[in-house]
């Protein structure tokens, strides 16, 4: 009768893990002085030395999920994972600019709310958490996401990034493209858009 008991509870902690790693995931980061930011998040199925990290910001909707669930299918069967944060109008109303200047220009001087080493932050989390090897991530960021990214490039001391990719005002279906091309082999796409920037993000 033990064995079938232990039998039975193996095989629910099992499928946990496997529902855990086909699943979106989301958790409340808090670890700092600034306003909470919900993390949405996906595991590849099984995390090792090799694996890495995409972290996916969102355009001007917010919509960190949806955004995330874009590259659900390319990264099925990819040992990255997938975080994408939600900064709330609320909270950060000036996501893009890492809340250093309103879309004005007016430049913001209390720095409480600044993002500028808001992603390193998240990444060391998430490396702590599931014991990560890799010490550098990715970025990826579409409209607002991408101002974001490249402000963050900019203005950052984050010494963590490994390569970003952003693009500005495409279709879902060039969104899907994308995620896709992306993570083929070659990298070197993209020239047709005329409204994109690429530097060969690689995610194997």
């Amino acid at each position: 009768m033990k064995t079938v008991r232990l039998f039975a509870f193996t095989l629910i902690i099992l499928f946990s893990i496997f529902i855990k790693s086909n699943e979106v995931q989301k958790l409340i980061y808090a670890s700092w002085d600034k306003p909470d930011v919900e993390l949405f998040y996906k595991l590849p199925k099984e995390i090792n030395p090799d694996t890495k990290v995409l972290f996916i910001i969102h355009g001007g909707s917010r919509d960190a999920e949806k955004y995330l669930s874009y590259w659900l299918d390319h990264a099925k069967d990819k040992n990255v994972i997938l975080i994408a944060p939600h900064f709330t109008k609320e909270n950060f109303p000036y996501y893009q600019t890492l809340g250093m200047a309103t879309f004005s220009g007016r430049i913001i001087n209390n720095k409480s709310n600044w993002l500028d080493n808001s992603i390193k932050n998240f990444f060391i989390f998430f490396k702590n958490k599931y014991s990560l090897k890799n010490d550098k991530y990715l970025m990826f960021g579409f409209s607002g996401g991408s101002q974001f990214i490249h402000r963050y490039l900019m203005y950052g001391n984050d010494k963590a990034i490994e390569k970003g990719s952003v693009l500005e005002d495409l279709s879902t279906k060039q969104i899907t493209m994308v995620a896709s091309h992306i993570n083929k082999l070659e990298k070197q796409i993209f020239l047709q858009f005329p409204d994109i920037v690429t530097i060969d993000l690689e995610v194997k």
